[in-house]
């Protein structure tokens, strides 16, 4: 009697819902959204490094990258927020926020909490850049947030000089994500 009174229990519906990979969102109404990435080889310590400007309509305004070397990947991605932050002050953006997959770099912004002495003074010369500007916040953004800024750093490696890249050449699949 028991095996049957167990044997009669109703199944229930189990939910084997898929996680969703983040996805790039846009920044608020009169804001430039800046992702910057960098691409490094640590064994020759070159790196390449991009910034992608976007606004709220989800615009692609333009990308920039730039060859350099670099003695360590958060180097690197110092440059690249470092160029981000440079080419929208030439553009006169007043309101900018920085998305960075790197998340040492970004909490090391953030908090004032220094790293090694080369990082560091890439890093205060970020936070003197940030304050020229109205509005200027760094954001940590998983990588799949941050695939066109990735793509741009990684295709720059074959460059010689810095690259200003149109948006109709930019690969329209990633140009949301």
């Amino acid at each position: 009697m028991e095996f049957q009174q167990t044997n009669n229990v109703e199944p229930t519906e189990i939910s084997m819902e898929i996680p969703k990979k983040p996805k790039w969102t846009p920044p608020p109404p009169g804001v430039i959204k800046i992702n910057c990435d960098a691409a490094f080889d640590h064994v020759s310590r070159k790196a390449s490094i991009a910034a992608v400007f976007r606004e709220n309509s989800s615009s692609c305004l333009h990308g920039i990258s730039a060859p350099c070397w670099a003695p360590s990947a958060d180097v690197a991605e110092s440059y690249a927020i470092k160029l981000g932050l440079l080419n929208a002050k030439k553009c006169a953006f007043s309101k900018v926020i920085i998305e960075s997959d790197s998340k040492a770099v970004i909490n090391r912004l953030n908090s004032g909490v220094p790293s090694d002495l080369v990082t560091s003074a890439i890093e205060e010369s970020i936070k003197i850049l940030a304050k020229e500007f109205e509005s200027c916040c760094f954001s940590f953004v998983s990588r799949s947030c941050n695939q066109l800024a990735d793509w741009l750093a990684k295709s720059a490696k074959s460059e010689q000089d810095q690259v200003i890249w149109d948006p109709s050449i930019l690969p329209a699949h990633l140009l949301y994500s």
